[in-house]
């Protein structure tokens, strides 16, 4: 133990790492990482991609590298064409689709407008139940200003085109 808590040791390095990544501390409970760690089910990976880059046809993914419609603040970004007066927002850019991947699901794991669907993964996978998009969509109600909509938008998604097949 006394090895492991060692700044030297490696290991050590890459859980604080890690830990700072998804915003906790290294001395937070083992409860508090699976609540932010854990996966994003491939149907809802799909069905959001879809949707926010308009099937890869958006202004955002072809300029920005953007498949998940997200914003921005502080970093440089695409201006959106239809931003209300008054807001400040950009769209992300991203050096790679990888990249807008990997920071969709940070976005999720991280950002507490997220939490409801941080819970309800965590309690699916305590009850040792799937983990699916279908089940998880429902906490998504901030991702989009079209709120209980874009729910029915992704569902819709995930059960026409069967993306479940994709959660194993």
């Amino acid at each position: 133990k006394k090895d492991f808590i060692s700044n030297k040791n490696t290991e050590y390095k890459r859980f604080v790492r890690i830990a700072k990544k998804y915003k906790l501390k290294a001395s937070d409970s083992l409860d508090k990482f699976l609540l932010h760690i854990d996966i994003i089910p491939v149907s809802l990976v799909i069905a959001q991609a879809a949707t926010e880059s308009a099937w890869g046809k958006s202004r955002f993914i072809r300029q920005a590298n953007n498949v998940f419609g997200q914003w921005t603040w502080t970093e440089a970004g695409l201006v959106p064409l239809q931003r209300d007066i008054g807001k400040t927002h950009k769209i992300k850019i991203f050096h790679s689709i990888s990249s807008a991947l990997r920071g969709y699901m940070l976005n999720l794991n991280t950002n507490r407008a997220y939490k409801k669907l941080q819970i309800i993964r965590s309690v699916l996978r305590k009850q040792h139940r799937q983990i699916t998009g279908l089940a998880l969509s429902k906490a998504l109600i901030n991702y989009s200003a079209k709120k209980g909509e874009y729910i029915v938008i992704l569902d819709t998604i995930i059960v026409k085109n069967n993306l479940q097949r994709f959660n194993d």
